[in-house]
């Protein structure tokens, strides 16, 4: 018999991150950006993660950030990590902080921004996502904009009425 060998260049897992509303996607991070949620009423995306080769992708520490770490609360400032279920920030169930995503499989958690009278006007933080893909890590920023009617007639983008809430 003849033995011919072949030199494969290894397969690497690939995974793409996208949201609805859509976020501003960058080389390792996508930003989502929140500007219609009232003290009375929260806004939510969610966040897809989708396996895009054909090695499985393994993810560990998907979760909320603060100070560099991962905290293990579903909700940080005025910002909620959900499981794909979650309706409202009173549902919230953190998402799974690791787990495995095979070929072509996407997977689902939901991010509220829910300020309330005390928050500040603008807030952001980051969702961390550490896989076993080329670039290794993803960070998912998340901004919020708070809508704050002061006078009668204030409208702040597509969140006014003009009418000032308490």
């Amino acid at each position: 018999p003849i033995v011919v060998q072949i030199d494969t260049v290894p397969l690497n897992a690939q995974i793409e991150i996208t949201s609805a509303p859509a976020g501003l996607p960058d080389a390792d991070a996508l930003t989502v950006e929140f500007s219609g949620a009232t003290p009375a009423r929260f806004q939510r995306a969610e966040v897809y993660l989708r396996s895009a080769g054909l090695p499985a992708v393994n993810y560990r520490e998907l979760c909320l950030q603060a100070d560099g770490a991962c905290i293990e609360q579903a909700n940080l400032g005025s910002f909620f990590l959900c499981d794909a279920g979650a309706e409202t920030p009173q549902d919230c169930v953190p998402p799974a902080r690791q787990g495995v995503i095979t070929m072509s499989e996407t997977i689902q958690a939901v991010v509220f921004y829910a300020p309330n009278v005390d928050s500040p006007i603008e807030e952001d933080t980051v969702i961390n996502l550490e896989t076993n893909t080329e670039s290794g890590r993803f960070t998912i920023r998340l901004v919020g904009v708070a809508c704050r009617r002061v006078e009668e007639g204030d409208v702040c983008g597509r969140c006014g009425d003009g009418v000032v809430d308490p």
